[in-house]
């Protein structure tokens, strides 16, 4: 009877010791989880900041874009009263008149602008950029 009991007692406590140990993991793998979930947490906020943050710079952009659109379309409309005058006095000096390539010298006054300027901001083959 006194080895039943034994073992009984034996069995039990080894029982109790798995089940500590069993608590004692799960404390720790809940312990691990939730400094995880924090982690998670974190680079979620901090993505989300960089989302708004374009988001921001984008509008900023955009409204800059804009500007250069708007002021683009102004330089347009000069340009073509600037036409509209030369060619109606009947003797726009051949500034509107194409060569024999086709280029006018009005507009090869633009595309060398445009190239310096590019050159000047260190652009590459600012021709390519020109339409």
């Amino acid at each position: 009877m006194n080895q039943i009991l034994m073992g009984l007692a034996v069995g039990a406590n080894q029982r109790a010791a798995r089940a500590r140990r069993d608590a004692n993991d799960a404390g720790e793998l809940a312990r691990v989880l939730a400094s995880g979930y924090g982690d998670m947490v974190a680079t979620a906020m901090a993505f989300k900041e960089r989302a708004l943050r374009a988001e921001r710079q984008k509008a900023e952009l955009e409204e800059a874009l804009n500007l250069e659109r708007m002021h683009a379309a102004g330089l347009l409309a000069q340009v073509m009263i600037l036409k509209s005058a030369a060619l109606a006095a009947g003797d726009p000096g051949k500034v509107f008149q194409p060569d024999a390539a086709g280029n006018t010298k009005f507009g090869r006054a633009y595309d060398e602008a445009h190239d310096d300027e590019g050159r000047r901001l260190g652009v590459d083959n600012p021709s390519d950029l020109r339409d």
